[in-house]
């Protein structure tokens, strides 16, 4: 089945994440490790861009990932998911069985991944 695709900014991107995810702005700003009010004030803050280090952090935390994909298919159909401090590899599968069983877990339950040391999640 073809994927969906959305263009919006990265403010409406959080938006969304949280209201699929079920997330409150409170929930998504602990999850990251931030308070309220600076979540709140990234948001918020009209004509402002947030860092793609911010992004990714808070969508990392609700468990969504950031995908940079060849969106003509002129390099080969590559597709590059943003990881905080990972060696490059190369594969279909980029987790281990053992991480996929516990997100799987997680999922099932309904309940988002604990963040761990810098807003990754614990698993």
């Amino acid at each position: 089945m073809p994927r969906k695709t959305v263009m919006l900014n990265e403010k409406q991107i959080l938006r969304s994440a949280m209201e699929r995810g079920g997330f409150s702005q409170g929930k998504a700003a602990e999850l990251a490790g931030i308070t309220r009010n600076a979540f709140n004030c990234q948001l918020g803050r009209q004509g402002s861009t947030m860092t793609l280090t911010s992004v990714y952090a808070l969508l990392n935390a609700m468990g969504f990932e950031i995908v940079v994909r060849d969106k003509e298919g002129k390099f080969g159909g590559v597709e590059y998911v943003l990881a905080e401090n990972r060696d490059p590899i190369e594969t279909e599968r980029y987790v281990s069985e053992e991480e996929a069983a516990k997100l799987a877990e997680i999922k099932a339950a309904g309940k988002p991944p604990k963040p761990g040391k810098k807003g990754k999640p614990s698993i």
